[in-house]
């Protein structure tokens, strides 16, 4: 009878092991496109959403855009100017070096010093970062943020030695997954890593398909090619109702889609007028009433929502009173001919591949008034290796930190690289007293007090109109029901979020 208890235990693990599941392998189709795996390079979705899974940050954001431990266990402000970071034990870099200060240190210095990094606008408040000891780390800021943990969400850590051609190529990161495989524009395919200090994954293998369109991606689920998909689809219902393995999933984004305008130069060689026109309020207002949005988004593809400022709705500082405006062609002409241009004008709109079909609905709207566009799409690298110089694009652009003051800083501040503000201003926007008000916000204290005075700021860029607001997407995804997992509103597939359905 003493025997009975190990023929037990030994029945229960040879049943543990029969009921061990297969590896798990998928491929995630995305529409985005990843053209380096330097974690740093590009401040896009499209990066920041794979290399998420490869690189971690200090801090952590969850479904909700509220912020927790990453590699930092814990952290204290000993005052409004100075963050210390108690960094996690046991933490290793994929090629099994331990993670240490040294590394967080490395990691914003190269940001700091290095203006070609897009990544650095995050780091726009830090003045010095110092190990303590191994496992510590002091960051001073120049002045109080509401927001640093957030940003910080987003500077991911990379070994102190990583060169830029191995970080192009895929270094080694602290993340649950590390780089397989890479081919630039088409793929990513990750490989779970076995030493991961947190939780460990369901998944073992994980490909990301790029520059994958919602068509291709239905496709690809009647295929069996995707075991996850984000198709931005009204036919996403219908198709899968034919595919019973695949659910649908919906998220309201926080990416905004927009126009931005050359607002500062007064000639552009992409408008055919002797001056640039877009530096004439009068002609900025024509343009925003000119646009039917109820009838853009009917039109598109996929599920979207007109939308009149340049924040969304499910980001702190919108401001709910700010509708989107209604169309007034009439009123749109009239106001070209007060600023001289009774007969309008034409101009070319450069456009993200990926936003190129909403572009061309863009242009049938401006065309009813006198704008001829000549659209250009672009991939994401000509896109943002050329955007300064042209006079209109097409874009998205979302406060993935949660804040208003994600935008007002990056994007509407006069462009300062002293003091690394305005580093997303393309169109050289300009309004000295903005630019006060927007520095003053983030020294409120206040929730109450300080959403108010993000809402009032966000209600100044909306009527300047240097960039015009159009539409958020609703994104749909299709995942197999073998899997459970919530879509973000800020988009990041995290792979590790992804689990077994019971």
């Amino acid at each position: 009878m003493r025997r009975f208890p190990s023929l037990l235990l030994a029945l229960g693990v040879a049943a543990c092991a029969e009921r061990t599941p297969p590896p798990i392998r998928i491929t995630i189709g995305v529409p985005y496109e990843v053209e380096t795996l330097d974690p740093h390079a590009e401040n896009t979705v499209s990066n920041y959403a794979v290399l998420s899974n490869v690189y971690e940050s200090l801090i952590a954001t969850d479904l909700q855009m509220k912020v927790g431990p990453a590699l930092a266990l814990y952290w204290e402000s000993p005052d409004p100017l100075t963050w210390v970071f108690h960094l996690r034990e046991g933490a290793r870099f994929h090629d099994g070096r331990p993670f240490e200060a040294a590394d967080v240190v490395a990691s914003l210095q190269r940001l700091m010093a290095r203006p070609e990094l897009a990544m650095r606008a995050y780091l726009v408040d830090v003045e010095s970062v110092a190990a303590v000891d191994a496992s510590t780390v002091r960051i001073r800021t120049s002045r109080p943020s509401r927001t640093f943990l957030n940003k910080l969400s987003f500077v991911l850590i990379t070994p102190r030695d990583a060169s830029d051609e191995t970080l192009r190529r895929g270094g080694a990161g602290t993340g649950p997954y590390s780089i397989e495989r890479f081919v630039a524009g088409r793929e990513v395919a990750l490989k779970r890593t076995t030493d991961y200090w947190g939780p460990r994954p369901v998944l073992d293998q994980v490909t990301f398909a790029l520059g994958v369109g919602p068509e291709a991606a239905l496709d690809g689920l009647a295929a069996g090619r995707f075991q996850l998909a984000q198709a931005n689809t009204r036919r996403l219902e219908d198709a899968i109702t034919h595919l019973p393995r695949y659910r649908v999933l919906r998220q309201e984004n926080v990416l905004l889609k927009h126009v931005g305008l050359d607002v500062a130069r007064e000639r552009t060689p992409h408008i055919d007028a002797k001056q640039n026109p877009l530096r004439d309020r009068r002609v900025r207002q024509a343009l925003h009433v000119g646009l039917d949005r109820q009838r853009l988004v009917a039109r598109l593809s996929n599920l979207a929502m007109p939308i009149g400022q340049p924040v969304s709705r499910n980001i702190f500082g919108f401001d709910p009173a700010i509708p989107a405006p209604h169309a007034d062609p009439a009123r749109a002409r009239a106001l070209l001919a007060e600023a001289g241009y009774p007969e309008g004008f034409k101009a070319r709109l450069h456009v993200r591949n990926i936003l190129a079909d909403a572009a061309r609905l863009v242009r049938d709207e401006w065309r009813r008034i006198g704008v001829e566009l000549e659209l250009v799409p672009q991939s994401d690298a000509d896109f943002f290796a050329g955007v300064r110089e042209t006079a209109m694009w097409m874009s998205r652009r979302g406060s993935v930190t949660g804040d208003a003051s994600e935008f007002l800083e990056s994007v509407a501040h006069t462009p300062d690289t002293a003091r690394r503000l305005g580093g997303d201003n393309y169109g050289g926007y300009s309004d000295p007293e903005l630019d006060r008000a927007i520095e003053e916000a983030a020294l409120v204290q206040t929730e109450t007090e300080r959403l108010l005075l993000l809402q009032q700021l966000v209600g100044r860029v909306a009527r300047d109109l240097a960039w015009i607001p159009l539409y958020v997407d609703q994104d749909g995804y299709a995942l197999d029901r073998s899997l459970t997992w919530r879509p973000r509103a800020d988009t990041y597939i995290r792979i590790a979020e992804i689990a077994a359905a019971r």
